[in-house]
């Protein structure tokens, strides 16, 4: 498991055993979303201040470090097959990086440069939350558009399909194991259960009182876990109503 805060320090950690790998200090940029490479080997971490870092988990040792820019980070996720990491940024754009053209630079010595191979204008507005599908065949974003897209990796940059109904900011979406399910959690206070080949949303979850920060299925997709400004967590049984 990995943690990221505004101390700068992104940690690893024992989920059973509660016992830290490893810390990674990074300079003040605000790495606040990190993620594992499906493997475990890598440590993914972004920030608002336009920095995109590959670390080792076990030692922390620098694998790529990106120039900085002025766009913001607000949202990141490695594909389950390991070939894709994508970055959500301020500029409603979609950065994604293919992690198989890895290029030494120099003679052997320097770092793999990790080339991002396309960009999608996906928003208008930043993309507060994206994720891949369970097969990699997919990829959800969700802005402060108020819309989420649904991409088809092959066949950039077009569009699956678009969905609509949330009444603000977009700011996490959660993809089932199920692949026709997926959910979007939202500043409207809402979560939201769509069906993906219908193009229909199935269900509303509006317990909360205030803005919902992040939502997750467990492993079989019976069920979601909200988690709000309003201090709670809540979970649900997901299925349509």
């Amino acid at each position: 498991m990995v943690s990221a805060s505004t101390d700068n320090l992104i940690k690893v950690w024992d989920p059973t055993t509660g016992e830290q790998f490893s810390s990674i200090q990074c300079e003040p940029m605000e790495n606040f979303l990190a993620v594992l490479s499906p493997d475990g080997d890598l440590v993914v971490t972004c920030s608002r201040r336009g920095k995109f870092l590959v670390f080792k988990m076990m030692t922390g040792e620098t694998v790529y470090e990106s120039e900085p820019t002025t766009r913001f980070y607000y949202s990141l996720d490695y594909s389950p097959d390991g070939k894709y990491i994508a970055v959500g940024s301020n500029e409603g754009i979609v950065y994604l990086y293919d992690t198989e053209t890895y290029q030494l630079i120099g003679s052997g010595e320097g770092k793999p440069n990790l080339k991002y191979f396309i960009m999608i204008t996906c928003h208008t507005m930043s993309i507060r939350g994206l994720t891949f599908s369970n097969d990699s065949k997919l990829l959800f974003t969700g802005s402060e558009d108020k819309n989420v897209k649904v991409w088809e990796i092959g066949s950039f940059p077009d569009v699956v399909d678009s969905f609509y109904g949330h009444l603000s900011f977009v700011t996490d979406i959660a993809v089932s194991p199920n692949p026709e399910v997926f959910a979007s959690a939202s500043s409207d206070h809402t979560v939201k259960i769509w069906e993906l080949s219908e193009r229909r949303c199935i269900q509303t979850l509006a317990d909360h009182i205030s803005h919902v920060w992040s939502a997750n299925f467990n492993y079989d997709g019976t069920r979601l876990l909200s988690v709000s400004d309003d201090e709670s967590m809540n979970f649900y049984l997901a299925k349509p109503c």
